[in-house]
């Protein structure tokens, strides 16, 4: 991305605004998460829409994005699984800041959980729960940096890949404690 594309800094609490039209943000260098890997991601944001709002991605073969108010999706290099993970009613509103994390922490499985403020959510349905997948992302806002473009804040992003390692449920709880805590910080 270059500065014409940047999001702003001009959130007082400290987040990048993304415009929900035409700004992202590249990595310096891809975050390669290898198939059967166990994998944490978890963000402090406030949506400003929620129509195929894109957190992550590489390509349009492997993203992760809010795709509706009650639906997340989740699509992997491996095989292009997509999995998604929907809810009987909205979930991700746009009213304040929230925590969204999502793991996969069943390496030989894939399963995905889904959490908002720290707490598992049970969805009302899933597709494709266990998605061992490989992926790569290289841009934060944007699906391959010319569409699903976020509209939101984003005031704090973690990306943590345990390889094999399964995550303990300390690990867990002190991931999504720790978003939480800083949450409360920000504006809402």
């Amino acid at each position: 991305s270059t500065s014409e594309n940047a999001p702003t800094l001009t959130d007082p609490a400290g987040g990048l605004v993304f415009n929900g039209s035409s700004q992202w943000m590249d990595f310096g260098s891809s975050i390669d998460i290898t198939a059967n890997h166990n994998l944490y991601v978890g963000v402090i944001t406030h949506l400003s829409a929620t129509n195929n709002e894109c957190l992550l991605s590489d390509s349009n073969n492997e993203f992760l994005e809010f795709q509706t108010n009650k639906l997340i999706r989740l699509k992997t290099d491996t095989s292009n699984t997509t999995t998604t993970h929907t809810m009987t009613s909205s979930t991700w509103g746009t009213a304040g800041a929230f925590v969204f994390s999502t793991l996969r922490n069943d390496s030989s499985t894939g399963t995905w959980k889904i959490y908002k403020d720290g707490a598992l959510i049970t969805p009302n349905s899933w597709t494709n729960e266990t998605n061992p997948g490989h992926m790569h992302f290289a841009n934060v806002g944007a699906r391959n940096d010319n569409d699903r473009f976020f509209g939101g804040t984003l005031y704090e992003m973690i990306i943590y890949d345990k390889g094999s390692d399964t995550l303990t449920a300390q690990e867990i709880l002190d991931l999504n404690a720790y978003l939480v805590k800083k949450k409360i910080w920000i504006a809402t």
